[in-house]
């Protein structure tokens, strides 16, 4: 199935509460999390605070470990408004929710990530 793109400025709730992309996710469809802020001095946003949004919406709709393992991590929008270097901040923390992300689904590219010091 293709990604199904969620852009809520660090607000998933809405989407756990949706029954068709419960649904949706349950038939194997990935979903792309916009949740990382997209404006200048993004990378002072902390990574693990978005990270607890999402746990936290995700946990009263389900299981959050099967969410995560269906999930991507996006900016919300309008980077291309942006000037290079806060696109690069937006991706830095879409790149830390990420990590903590894909540790709770159990990914085994995390421990390849680590290995190798990216």
């Amino acid at each position: 199935m293709w990604p199904r793109k969620v852009s809520q400025e660090g607000r998933p709730g809405s989407f756990f509460a949706d029954w068709h992309a419960l649904d949706f996710m349950q038939q194997g469809g990935t979903v792309a999390y916009g949740i990382v802020p997209t404006r200048p001095g993004v990378n002072a946003v902390d990574s693990a605070s978005i990270f607890l949004r999402w746990l936290k919406a995700a946990s009263l709709a389900g299981d959050p470990q099967k969410f995560a393992q269906r999930a991507m991590i996006t900016a919300t929008c309008g980077l291309g408004l942006l000037d290079t270097s806060a696109v690069a901040e937006s991706f830095g923390v879409a790149h830390s929710v990420s990590k903590l992300i894909r540790s709770l689904a159990g990914s085994p590219e995390l421990d390849e990530e680590i290995a190798f010091g990216n």
